[in-house]
């Protein structure tokens, strides 16, 4: 028999008011806040139907990137910013990386703050306070295969092989 799954990636997004102990203490204000949010997530996702039928591949999943719509849908260009992410490696990327992957830094700004907002990116700076982010590799997978479906892998690609090639030139390295 062939078993058939879906994913469905709901967010817990950060409050304002959330500390570093979050994992630890359990308030019941917050439970009851993060209860509530979990139901409108909830709520939100079973509004779009694709949500709610079966996977058609030969693999039998299906996984639905809502977060990385609502932060398109904030800021479109949180979709080369994510496609971009998803082709670095799962370990903290340096915003010095990050610059290549959308021209115009107002807007590449505010795909940041749309990406962060939906939990999609953590800013995490390296322990020399140079400036970072990560992103889950299970979140960079679903990233890979929404740009590839949507035909802009190829692109994020080749901005990312072209940042790096300018940033670190070809006579960089000699070892004699």
């Amino acid at each position: 028999e062939r078993k058939v799954y879906q994913i469905v990636h709901l967010i817990a997004r950060a409050k304002n008011l959330e500390v570093q102990s979050k994992d630890s203490e359990f308030p019941r204000v917050s439970i009851t806040d993060h209860w509530k949010a979990g139901y409108n997530d909830a709520i939100r996702t079973l509004r779009h139907p694709e949500a709610l039928q079966r996977p058609t591949d030969q693999i039998g999943v299906a996984t639905f990137d809502l977060a990385i719509t609502e932060a398109v849908t904030q800021c479109p260009a949180a979709e080369a910013l994510m496609a971009y992410l998803a082709q670095c490696a799962p370990d903290r990327i340096p915003m010095t990386l990050v610059e290549g992957a959308v021209e115009d830094e107002v807007q590449r700004m505010k795909a940041l703050a749309a990406l962060a907002e939906v939990s999609l990116l953590k800013h995490d700076p390296f322990e020399d306070a140079t400036p970072a982010v990560t992103v889950h590799r299970l979140v960079q997978a679903v990233a890979r295969a929404r740009s590839e479906a949507k035909g802009s892998a190829q692109g994020a690609v080749g901005r990312l092989i072209a940042w790096l090639a300018a940033q670190y030139p070809s006579d960089g390295y000699n070892p004699q």
